[in-house]
């Protein structure tokens, strides 16, 4: 999976999509919802996971969700995250 299919697939499921980036060297890719929710794409293995940035300051940190192997499952993560989370 790259960054550029997950992001036409979140597309065509009615997720809005900021930004892509693919992975480079050991650095994963990632899709871009909101400021705030981002699709990370792992560069090795398989999978990807939504991850939601909070806190600010000393406060700031990343909450990971659990890691999914279909688009189906990721895209249930985001809607619930997008109505009940940030």
């Amino acid at each position: 999976m790259n960054a550029a299919s997950v992001a036409s697939k979140l597309k065509a499921a009615g997720v809005p999509v900021i930004s892509v980036s693919e992975c480079k060297d050991q650095e994963d890719g990632a899709v871009q919802i909101t400021k705030c929710l981002h699709v990370q794409v792992c560069s090795f293995g398989s999978g990807v996971n939504l991850v939601r940035e909070e806190g600010e300051g000393d406060e700031h940190g990343f909450f990971f969700f659990e890691r999914r192997k279909t688009i189906k499952k990721l895209i249930e993560d985001i809607k619930k995250e997008m109505v009940y989370g940030a």
